[in-house]
């Protein structure tokens, strides 16, 4: 035999070999690896699934749970009523479609010529102008008729350390639907307000009396400056503000 020959021998005799050792069955503890390995996989496909549903199921109850029935803009008792039972505090609901929420925080029931009050604090801010923001059709538009001059402020001057005054404020409906007047508030007990009408057709007005009662914190000798806010259907401003001030007298 031939050189040749003999090396072609030996190389088929090794392509013999490798198949062989490729036709050897898998060692036990091979397969049982890999069988363990897609188990695992499943085990935990089928976790993220769950948790998966299980919080778009929580959002969902979540979303629900934060709804308020809507209300008609012009109906006054549906206003009140809608605040109420939101908060479970008259007055204290947002109406309306405000661009911003009112930050409200609740203080210590306190009380003025002997009528108790709660007094929210809110974070409003003025009236906003027509020729700042055209009035649209059918929008409700706060006004401070008397003190839009006066840099929203109700100067009082000089009043007495021994017992509350009262000034009115104007407020006008310069829009295009009616206002509706939800409730007024400050930032202390000092001061309480009355309402005479909660619905102003547009172009009309209405008073909203102001009492300040300076021995409720005990302002005498002192120049005070109060934070005063109405809360309405004003879709640009649904908190409002002004301030008081006044110089109370010494003792």
């Amino acid at each position: 035999m031939g050189k040749d020959a003999k090396d072609d021998m030996d190389v088929m005799d090794d392509m013999d070999a490798k198949d062989d050792m490729d036709e050897r069955p898998m060692p036990a503890a091979t397969r049982v690896i890999q069988v363990d390995t897609r188990l695992v996989y499943g085990v935990l496909g089928v976790v993220a699934v769950a948790a998966v549903a299980v919080l778009g199921l929580m959002l969902g109850r979540g979303a629900a749970a934060t709804a308020v029935a809507p209300v008609a803009v012009d109906d006054t008792a549906g206003l009140l009523a809608n605040a109420e039972a939101t908060v479970g505090v008259p007055g204290l609901e947002q109406v309306g479609a405000p661009r911003a929420a009112p930050q409200i925080e609740l203080n210590v029931p306190t009380t003025v010529d002997g009528q108790p009050m709660i007094k929210p604090v809110v974070r409003g801010r003025s009236p906003v102008p027509p020729d700042q923001a055209p009035i649209g059709p059918e929008e409700a538009r706060i006004w401070f008729t008397d003190l839009a001059a006066a840099d929203w402020q109700l100067r009082m001057g000089e009043v007495s350390p021994l017992g509350p005054v009262e000034h009115d404020v104007i407020i006008e409906n310069i829009g295009t639907a009616p206002l509706v007047l939800v409730d007024a508030g400050g930032e202390c007990g000092c001061t309480a307000f009355e309402i005479m009408e909660r619905q102003v057709a547009p172009g009309t007005r209405t008073v909203l009396r102001v009492k300040y009662d300076p021995r409720v914190t005990n302002d005498a000798g002192k120049l005070i400056r109060k934070q005063i806010y109405v809360r309405s259907n004003d879709p640009l401003t649904p908190v409002a503000e002004f301030h008081i001030t006044a110089q109370v007298l010494e003792q």
